[in-house]
């Protein structure tokens, strides 16, 4: 019986070794992952052929006058910040009646997270209460203070705290 039990407790402990190792191993594929699209910006709206046969061209062509994105991977990634904030202080972009937008290329994991904060989005921008989404994370310039929340589950809290109601109460 001894023994039975010293065993399922070492099966115990290798499960959780590997385990942690595995949720390890998860963080540096996602950092990886994203590290690997460092250089890349998504171009969203595009309607499908669009591009005709060269999405060089028509990016060129795009930057001068069921979308599907576009990536496009920059040598340099003080590059894709350049263009990225040019286009972006332009604000909207429109190419017949579809409204071009452009982002970083986030991994799959990291939008998911990041469309989380959607509704909370809507809601501050309501308010007129500025806000930044940074990579995961969401800093929110409250009148007296500037916050930073490491997830949207945190923000609602703070908006719950702070008297925010919303229709279908998510918080």
């Amino acid at each position: 019986m001894e023994q039975v039990e010293g065993w399922a407790e070492e099966a115990t402990e290798a499960l959780c070794t590997c385990l942690e190792q595995q949720r390890k191993l998860q963080i540096k594929v996602l950092d990886l992952e994203s590290r690997s699209r460092r250089n890349n910006m998504r171009v969203f709206g595009v309607p499908e052929g669009q591009e005709g046969d060269s999405v060089t061209q028509f990016i060129e062509k795009l930057l001068r006058t069921s979308p599907r994105a576009i990536i496009v991977n920059f040598l340099e990634f003080s590059t894709k910040v350049m263009i990225l904030r040019e286009v972006w202080k332009k604000g909207r972009i429109q190419v017949g009646t579809a409204f071009i937008h452009f982002d970083h290329d986030y991994a799959p994991e990291i939008v998911k997270r990041r469309r989380e904060y959607n509704t909370i989005k809507k809601i501050l921008k309501d308010k007129g209460i500025r806000f930044q989404t940074l990579f995961t994370n969401m800093r929110i310039h409250w009148e007296t203070d500037v916050c930073t929340y490491s997830s949207a589950r945190e923000v609602y809290k703070e908006l719950k705290r702070r008297g925010f109601q919303q229709e279908h109460d998510k918080f």
